[in-house]
């Protein structure tokens, strides 16, 4: 029961059957309204809990001291009464066995005024019972659910009689609140490789995250959590989640401990995984998972939550050489004897040869969709980035190809999206060294089959370290 106070006060008998009364038995010598009964009146406030911390504090917490109700008789007193109570431990054993509960009595209780009195001519006392609790830790000693009887003991005065069931339950509720410890879900790492190696992230050695571990809230005292990888977890999140993540070869916790201080949210330490190979046994096309446990949670009210288990996921991709970029690197060639330039084939275009677009800006004709540029270079070169120029009408984004051969066979080849503007700077994350360059509008480009992009130009650069 989360009720702070739950009066249970049993007026049954006669007070409960005075207002439906019409007539008396024949045989009763006295008629029930004639007698004056004396009663607790249930209070307003019947409801509230408590909940407290390891440390022996409360979240939630009630007060002390406070006021019951006053004691009551139902008609105006004829002479001056005064009512008495005490609180009655031998009770509750009886009250659990009727009602099936497991209450603890409340000890550390008592009642400051116990006597309550009905001044002549009143229906009511000035006063009030007054409850007052010595000792809360009472209430931090295991159980959860207590009680308190009160009960009215004896009224001293004429002309009334004490109510045969004047008696209160009072129920408390205590709950303990661990300062529970949680780690975050999960995180995604996307691994890109160029050339079969880590080319991102920039340090493969170590990956960290930021608050990653939490408490639910500041704590009082300092907590140490313990971490751990356990990959007989993996089957069992591929099964959940119909994935196929492998376990991540060569990789450790930074640190299995961590700390976190009085009056600080998350840990000191930085929650991060270390890999000796510097990921070198990851492939393209694999994806791997590591499940990091909270172990155990030392410390003053520190608790288990029920998200124990972080799932870092790392999903491996082959990284396009060629990307777009804000400017070229290297240096321009300007030299293009023995260069040769065809689209499909075809060394002109509608206004002349397509070879003019790589000395000077030029309108040599349409290139449609799916239309390859050939670029062959007089010998082999290394390239570091181009800048592609073009016009075009009615057109919009779309990928584009760029592929590179030594012998004009086997080409290497990059896609990436190319905005709807006039000039785009391609560079190549490694230089790629070739002989030709091929490159291919697709679909996207293009609203119609006849009216396409006008190349206009077409600058490569090697590698230097002038700009």
């Amino acid at each position: 029961m989360k009720k702070l106070y739950k009066y249970l006060f049993m007026v049954v008998s006669a007070v409960a059957l005075l207002p439906l009364m019409t007539a008396c038995s024949d045989d009763e010598s006295t008629d029930p309204y004639d007698v004056n009964y004396v009663y607790i009146y249930s209070p307003a406030e019947t409801n509230g809990e408590m909940v407290y911390k390891g440390n022996g504090t409360f979240l939630t917490k009630i007060a002390s001291e406070r006021n019951l109700t006053p004691v009551r008789c139902t008609k105006p007193a004829s002479e001056r009464l005064v009512a008495h109570f005490t609180i009655d431990g031998s009770l509750v054993d009886a009250y659990n066995k009727e009602h099936g509960t497991n209450y603890t009595f409340v000890k550390s209780a008592q009642l400051d005024n116990a006597t309550l009195v009905i001044e002549q001519g009143k229906y009511i006392s000035a006063d009030s019972l007054k409850l007052k609790l010595t000792d809360m830790t009472e209430f931090q000693n295991g159980a959860e659910n207590y009680i308190l009887p009160i009960v009215m003991t004896s009224v001293e005065g004429g002309g009334v009689s004490m109510s045969q069931t004047s008696k209160m339950f009072l129920t408390f509720t205590s709950t303990y609140k661990a300062n529970k410890v949680y780690i975050g879900s999960g995180a995604s790492t996307t691994v890109k490789m160029l050339d079969g190696k880590v080319y991102e992230p920039e340090n493969p050695g170590r990956i960290y995250w930021n608050a990653m571990v939490s408490t639910e809230w500041i704590p009082d005292d300092d907590i140490t959590v313990h971490l751990e990888i356990d990959n007989k977890l993996i089957d069992s999140y591929n099964a959940i989640n119909g994935t196929d993540y492998k376990p991540m070869e060569n990789v450790a916790l930074e640190t299995s401990v961590m700390h976190i201080k009085k009056g600080e949210y998350g840990p000191e330490e930085t929650f991060a995984l270390t890999f000796s190979d510097k990921m070198a046994s990851v492939k393209v096309g694999e994806n791997y998972i590591v499940p990091v446990v909270v172990s155990k949670v030392e410390g003053v009210g520190a608790g288990l939550s029920d998200r124990m288990t972080c799932y870092l996921t790392f999903n491996v991709m082959e990284l396009p050489n060629a990307y777009t970029t804000t400017s070229p690197t290297g240096t321009s060639i300007q030299n293009f004897t023995d260069w040769n330039v065809t689209v499909d084939g075809n060394s002109y275009g509608s206004w002349g040869e397509w070879k003019s677009i790589l000395e000077k800006t030029s309108q040599i004709g349409y290139i449609q969709s799916y239309q390859q540029i050939l670029v062959e270079a007089a010998e082999q070169i290394e390239i570091s980035s181009m800048i592609l120029s073009y016009t075009r009408g009615y057109t919009y984004s779309g990928k584009t190809s760029i592929e590179t051969s030594l012998d004009g066979k086997t080409f290497k080849k990059d896609e990436l999206e190319l905005p709807n503007s006039t000039a785009q700077f391609v560079s190549f994350r490694k230089p790629v060294k070739a002989k030709y360059i091929r490159i291919t509008f697709a679909d996207g480009y293009f609203s119609s089959s006849y009216y396409g992009a006008i190349l206009n130009r077409l600058r490569i650069y090697t590698p230097s370290t002038e700009e």
